[in-house]
C-alpha cells in the first residue's frame, strides 16, 4: 500500500455480530455501471428518462422539472462554442421522448426559467449577473442531471448522472456516450502559440479582467479532467506566478500581487486556532492571514490540460482565476511546449488516470455541506515519507468514514479505525461548523493515536474519499467497511460504496475527495 497508518496504540480489532444484508453491496437502481461504451445521445437520453418514468407520476397537472447542468468550461476539452453546441444536442435528444411532466431546464437557452426568475426579480438584483441567478434558480429543480466530458484514449466521452435533488440521491448514470467527430472543433494544436507568448497572454488578459486583484493562492494546472499534478503543472504554476507579480506590480504606488499558498507552514496555524468556523474561505482566511481582506479581491488560480494525440508537446490549455465570491475568468488556448526542457513529463509517473479524469468532474449530490482539504490544500502533492493530514468542515453533526486509493487501485480505510475504540460511537464523530484536522493528536475527548504517512517507495497519483453521514451507521455497513482492519477492501465492495451508503434508511449523505500527487 502506498499509505502508511502507524499508531501509537493498538488495540486488538473485535468483530461485532451483525447480520451483514448483502444486497447493500449490489443496490439496484441504486447506481447504473454503464459498461457499455460508446452509447448513442438516444439510448442514453432512454436510460435517464426510463429512470425518471419509475421515480414520478403524471397526474392532475403536476410537473417535475430536471436542472440539466452543462460542462464546466475550465474542464471542457472543448471550445466554449462546440461545447454549447453539444449541450444542447443532448438537451434535444432528452426532451424529445421525455415524460409529459417532465421539464428539463438549462443555464443554456433556459427561456421559460428566465421568465420564472424575472417573476421574483432575480436578474434585477443589483450585482447579480445573469448566469449566476439561473444557477441559483436551478436549485429548487426536482431533479439534478450532470453531465461529464472527459477524454479517454483519442476519444471524447460524456456521462451523465441523475439525482433526487430532495434525497440528495444518485438514481441512474446512463454509461459513456462517445462524443461524435462533428463536435470536435478543430484538430489538437492548429493556432498553438508558444509557451512564453501563452504565459503573458494570460497574465495580460486576467489583468485587463481582473485590475484589482491583492491575494493569488495558486491550485495547480492539473492534467486532463483530473486534479493530479505533474512535472508540467509545475513548471508551468512558476512560470505564472512570476508572471502575474509582473503584471499586477504597480511601479508608481510600488504594491503588487501577493502569492500565497496553502503550505505544511500555515497549516500549522490551522492547529492553534481552530475556533468555530462558519465556512471554508473562513478558514482559509485564517490561515493566510488575510481575515481583513475583501473576498472579491481574493483569487485562486488553477486549470487544466490535455496533451494533443500524436504530438505530446503541444497542449490544449485552460487556465482560470476566481475569486470568492465565485467572479471568474477562463483563458483556453493551444500552446506549443518544443522549448521546454525534455525532462519535463506532461503525463503522471503512474495512477489510474482515466478512472480518476471520470470521477474526479462528478458533483455527488449532497444533503448537507461537507468540504474536505488537506494540510497542503485541495490539490496535494507529496514526496515519500511525507505526512498527510485532512481538514474537515461540515454544517451539521456527521459521522465521517474515509478511504485512500494508491496508485495501483487499492483501497483501504483509516476513518474510523482500530486504534479506536469499537464500541465508542462517537469514535468517527465530528461536530458542525469547526474546523477539524484528521488525524488530530488534540481531539477531545480522546486523541487520535495514528498518522498518515505515504510510503517511502510511492509514486503516482492517489485519492482520498470521505462519506460523512448524518448518524452514526458503522454496525449497518458490510464488516469491511467498519474499519475493524486495515487491510485491501474487495474490488466488489469498494466499487459500491457510494451506492452502499445511499442505500441506508433515514440517513442523510454527503461526499468529497480529494486527489493526491505522491512525486519523488
Amino acid at each position: 500500500m502506498a499509505l502508511s497508518f502507524s499508531h501509537f496504540l493498538m488495540k486488538p480489532a473485535r468483530t461485532i455480530t451483525v447480520a451483514a444484508c448483502m444486497a447493500l453491496a449490489s443496490v439496484s437502481g441504486a447506481l447504473a455501471e454503464g459498461s457499455d461504451v460508446g452509447l448513442s445521445f438516444t439510448e442514453a437520453s432512454e436510460i435517464i428518462n426510463q429512470a425518471l418514468d419509475k421515480k414520478v407520476t403524471c397526474w392532475l397537472g403536476k410537473s417535475y422539472t430536471v436542472a440539466f447542468h452543462s460542462f464546466k468550461p475550465e474542464k471542457s476539452p472543448l471550445t466554449p462554442r462546440v461545447a454549447n453546441l453539444l449541450h444542447q444536442q443532448l438537451l434535444a435528444s432528452l426532451t424529445q421522448k421525455a415524460p409529459g411532466c417532465i421539464d428539463y431546464i438549462s443555464v443554456v437557452g433556459a427561456g421559460e426559467l428566465l421568465t420564472r426568475m424575472n417573476d421574483i426579480n432575480a436578474l434585477q438584483d443589483k450585482g447579480v449577473e445573469r448566469v449566476t441567478a439561473i444557477e441559483s434558480s436551478l436549485k429548487d429543480a426536482d431533479f439534478t442531471l450532470v453531465s461529464n466530458l472527459y477524454e479517454l484514449g483519442q476519444t471524447y466521452y460524456v456521462e451523465l448522472s441523475l439525482s433526487d435533488q430532495k434525497l440528495g440521491k444518485t438514481l441512474v448514470s446512463s454509461g459513456a456516450i462517445a462524443v461524435p467527430e462533428r463536435f470536435k472543433s478543430s484538430t489538437c494544436g492548429d493556432g498553438a502559440m508558444s509557451f512564453e507568448a501563452a504565459v503573458k497572454d494570460i497574465a495580460r488578459n486576467f489583468r485587463l479582467r481582473f485590475s484589482d486583484v491583492t491575494i493569488l493562492v495558486p491550485e495547480g494546472v492539473s492534467f486532463r479532467n483530473s486534479d493530479a499534478l505533474t512535472d508540467f503543472s509545475l513548471y508551468l504554476g512558476e512560470a505564472l506566478k512570476q508572471t502575474l507579480e509582473e503584471a499586477y506590480f504597480n511601479r508608481v504606488a510600488g504594491t503588487g500581487l501577493m502569492i500565497k499558498a496553502l503550505s505544511d507552514e500555515n497549516f500549522d496555524k490551522v492547529r492553534k486556532d481552530r475556533s468555530v468556523t462558519t465556512s471554508p474561505g473562513d478558514a482559509d482566511k485564517k490561515r493566510l492571514d488575510i481575515m481583513d481582506l475583501d473576498k472579491a479581491k481574493i483569487f485562486h488560480l488553477s486549470g487544466h490540460y490535455w496533451p494533443c494525440d500524436g504530438d505530446r508537446r503541444t497542449v490544449n490549455l485552460s487556465v482560470t482565476m476566481k475569486n470568492w465570491q465565485n467572479e471568474s475568468a477562463t483563458w483556453k488556448q493551444f500552446v506549443h511546449l518544443d522549448r521546454l526542457p525534455p525532462s519535463i513529463r506532461l503525463t503522471p509517473q503512474s495512477g489510474r488516470i482515466d478512472a480518476l479524469s471520470r470521477n474526479d468532474e462528478w458533483d455527488a449530490p449532497s444533503q448537507f455541506s461537507f468540504k474536505l482539504s488537506s494540510n497542503r490544500g485541495s490539490k496535494p502533492s507529496f514526496s515519500p515519507g511525507e505526512e498527510l493530514f485532512l481538514t474537515v468542515l461540515t454544517e451539521q453533526d456527521a459521522w465521517l468514514y474515509c478511504f485512500y486509493t494508491d496508485s495501483e487501485g487499492g483501497m483501504v480505510q483509516f476513518l474510523p479505525n482500530q486504534t479506536q475504540d469499537q464500541h465508542d460511537s462517537k469514535r468517527n464523530f465530528y461536530a458542525k461548523n469547526y474546523l477539524h484536522i484528521v488525524p488530530d493528536e488534540d481531539k477531545s475527548p480522546l486523541p487520535d493515536r495514528y498518522n498518515l504517512k505515504i510510503n517511502d517507495d510511492t509514486v503516482g497519483v492517489e485519492a482520498v474519499k470521505c462519506l460523512a453521514t448524518s448518524r452514526d451507521v458503522t454496525n449497518e455497513l458490510p464488516h469491511d467497511l467498519r474499519g475493524e482492519e486495515f487491510k485491501l477492501i474487495p474490488e466488489r465492495t469498494a466499487s459500491h460504496i457510494r451506492a452502499i451508503f445511499e442505500a441506508l434508511p433515514d440517513t442523510k449523505l454527503a461526499e468529497q475527495s480529494i486527489t493526491i500527487t505522491v512525486r519523488n
